[in-house]
């Protein structure tokens, strides 16, 4: 898998032509970003309390997304939109990774996210 941060933007892309792209562009008043993790994050502030992978990219090439694996989890909270979307990461004979993207806001600062296979949207929203 590579990642490539370009024009507010970033995106991963696996050895399949499997892409996910996230809208990277800082506004005021919102908290966002993706992270790596050793297990899904069943909330937003669940993320801060686990350990950050710190794979080198070298790592991460050997790994492919599970497109039959997706979820969105929203926290409810009545002055903040909270919202994260998983991605589950797999490779032969090591464990599995999930990429999180998260954006917490005020209702005003979305970020719009597509996974594409071969061109083909397989999933699309905001967070």
């Amino acid at each position: 898998m590579k990642i490539f941060e370009r024009d507010y933007k970033i995106n991963f892309v696996d050895t399949n032509n499997v892409f996910v792209g996230f809208d990277y562009s800082p506004s005021c008043c919102e908290y966002f970003g993706y992270a790596i993790l050793a297990q899904a994050a069943s909330s937003l502030s669940e993320i801060s309390s686990f350990t950050e992978e710190e794979e080198e990219e070298e790592v991460l090439d050997s790994y492919t997304f599970d497109t039959s694996f997706e979820s969105v989890v929203v926290n409810e909270n009545p002055y903040y939109e909270d919202n994260t979307v998983v991605f589950k990461l797999v490779s032969t004979g090591k464990k599995d990774l999930f990429l999180h993207l998260y954006n917490s806001h005020n209702g005003y600062y979305s970020h719009g996210f597509d996974m594409t296979e071969n061109g083909k949207v397989l999933f699309s929203g905001a967070l």
